[in-house]
């Protein structure tokens, strides 16, 4: 089989010195930093990047390995978190024959839905002189004090925010804690509550496929994951991360090089309501990128199997829009027909590769037992964390929708003192 473990315990052998043949690639380019799109501009390369790597990196190592070994791989295990994520449920719905089973830790599955996202926040922020733009001291605030209030509600104060239905509903009365009159300054203004909402509620829209389900959902912005609005409101080239929102510099390259083709476009001018001339490219590009269909009934019926995981402090892929997503297959396949390849947990604390509770967990063991064997994952496998200061406290990772709450007792660190509930 050829695979690669992601969220690997840290103890664990690789999976080369399992045994496994192994392999990665650049999606077919390279650019000076991560954020660099100017390739987009090349069709060639544009359709690598959307889905064309995933196939033909597939049939390079089907060659090598029976160059080497004499044999085509038994199995074709795909692993990656965010646009490594993507990529495997990619392969599952444009290659099920290709593949046996995919880790997917928070996925950019949605892809033009994402960026618009990025696009509309970055609107928020920079239109009329960074009119939407929030102090570093109140962003930190208003995630500082929204975790405090929340970190209780599964039984115990640990600094993860694991009953986040329960902190979601308070949320309202939250924002209007933090909006002026209500608080002393720094304080939100209207214009500035409008960011916060479009973070912490997303965007729709209704010209996206079908299948993107229109829009992006939000983040748990009042839930304690801080914004990232930038260090300071000037928006001025070249575009730096960290003075400038992270989400305006993955807008302006998609932008200029994905969409308009156009070293000049302004993304501060773009709605994205209303798209206008950028439509046609964008629909181009939605049919390349992104692994939005809910269909995956060849990848299931060939025996497929797939571990999704979601961090709920993620604030780049917002977790509402991956259970969007979930949902959307439950929906179309049925909920026993999806647990039958597919399981989607949902995990307190997880960033975006980083967070309160860095998840590890021996995932490649438990797909290839499902894959192999036809053994099911446990119930709620337990992980540990990754984080150098709370390393080996372990958590039941739990399936969507339960999240562990604390029984009351036992050691706050130990998994067996959890239970997972609705």
């Amino acid at each position: 089989a050829t695979g690669l473990s992601s969220h690997a315990l840290k103890d664990a052998p690789t999976p080369l010195a399992r045994g496994y043949m192994t392999l990665s690639d650049d999606s077919g380019h390279q650019a000076p930093n991560a954020n660099d799109a100017m390739f987009a501009e090349n069709a060639e390369s544009l359709a690598n990047f959307g889905n064309m790597h995933i196939r033909k990196t597939h049939d390079v190592a089907v060659a090598v390995a029976r160059q080497r070994y004499g044999a085509a791989p038994k199995r074709f295990y795909f692993t990656g978190g965010s646009t490594g994520g993507r990529e495997g449920l990619t392969a599952a719905l444009r290659w099920p024959d290709a593949y046996d089973g995919v880790i997917s830790s928070y996925p950019t599955a949605n892809f033009i839905g994402l960026r618009m996202q990025n696009a509309a926040i970055s609107r928020a922020i920079y239109q009329d002189n960074s009119a939407g733009w929030i102090p570093p001291a109140l962003v930190s605030r208003i995630a500082t004090e929204s975790l405090a209030e929340c970190d209780g509600l599964d039984g115990v104060k640990d600094g993860l925010v694991s009953n986040v239905m329960a902190c979601r509903a308070g949320a309202e009365k939250r924002l209007a804690k933090f909006t002026c009159p209500n608080s002393a300054p720094p304080c939100l203004n209207a214009t500035q509550v409008k960011t916060v909402r479009l973070y912490h509620e997303g965007f729709s829209d209704d010209w996206q496929p079908r299948d993107s389900a229109n829009g992006f959902k939000g983040y748990n912005i009042l839930e304690g994951v801080e914004m990232n609005v930038g260090d300071a409101p000037d928006f001025t080239y070249p575009l730096k991360e960290g003075p400038i929102a992270h989400a305006a510099i993955r807008a302006d390259e998609f932008l200029k090089h994905f969409v308009a083709r156009d070293a000049s476009f302004d993304l501060r001018k773009f709605d994205v309501q209303n798209p206008g001339p950028l439509l046609p490219q964008l629909k181009v590009i939605s049919e390349q990128i992104g692994a939005t269909s809910p269909d995956y009934s060849a990848f299931a019926r060939k025996g497929g199997k797939i571990l999704l995981m979601q961090g709920t402090e993620d604030a780049l892929v917002a977790p509402f829009e991956n259970i969007r997503r979930y949902q959307a297959i439950v929906d179309r396949m049925g909920p026993a027909a999806t647990r039958q390849f597919m399981r989607f947990y949902v995990a307190p604390g997880q960033g975006h590769g980083g967070g309160a509770f860095i998840v590890t967990w021996d995932n490649l063991d438990i797909l290839d037992a499902w894959v192999e064997r036809g053994v099911a994952p446990p119930a709620a496998p337990v992980v540990v964390d990754g984080n150098a200061k709370t390393a080996g406290r372990t958590r039941p990772l739990c399936e969507y929708p339960k999240w562990p709450r604390y029984n009351g007792s036992g050691d706050v660190n130990a998994a067996a003192s959890f239970t997972c509930v609705n």
